[in-house]
């Protein structure tokens, strides 16, 4: 199940591409077009445009077919045509929305995850090398019970500070 939603879209995709391949194979050329077309309206303007779009050019295939104006061919017999692409125009006008809403998605996700601010960064970094300093003296002296009190004051100093940053942006 969870590969199915991981890659659902890729499957769907490959589908597509099989239903347009074989709209090129069974001399359908506007099917290709109209699938492209349907797909970028679905981008573009959203799902009901494309699918009021998809289902014009459906209709447009159908009754512009040349198997149903020159031969004589009667609509029953291509029914399964029609329900080749009645499918993959709904499959692309998903694909065509749904790329929209990630990348809508993914531009409000990189708005909201910022990066601390630079006084932050420097104010983390120099406590965190003045912890090490304290912790790791470069001499060989043993530690007091002094420098361990520092340190770890100086670490809940940071504490404090992330605990601020999450409390701001909670508020806002």
């Amino acid at each position: 199940m969870m590969f199915v939603r991981l890659h659902g879209n890729f499957m769907l995709a490959i589908g597509v591409v099989g239903l347009a391949v074989w709209g090129a194979i069974s001399n359908h050329p506007s099917y290709i077009f109209g699938l492209a077309f349907a797909g970028a309206s679905a981008y573009v303007s959203g799902l009901v445009c494309g699918l009021c779009i998809s289902m014009l050019y459906l209709c447009g295939n159908v009754v512009l077919d040349p198997g149903h104006l020159f031969a004589g061919q009667s609509l029953v017999t291509d029914i399964g045509t029609i329900l080749l692409q009645v499918i993959g125009y709904l499959a692309v006008v998903f694909l065509g929305y749904k790329h929209k809403t990630l990348r809508e998605f993914q531009k409000a996700a990189s708005k909201a995850n910022q990066v601390l601010p630079w006084a932050v960064v420097n104010e983390v970094r120099t406590s965190l090398s003045a912890i090490r300093f304290l912790l790791f003296p470069l001499q060989d002296d043993t530690q007091s019970r002094e420098e361990i009190q520092k340190a770890t004051s100086e670490l809940s100093r940071l504490e404090q500070l992330f605990h601020d940053l999450e409390r701001n942006r909670n508020q806002k």
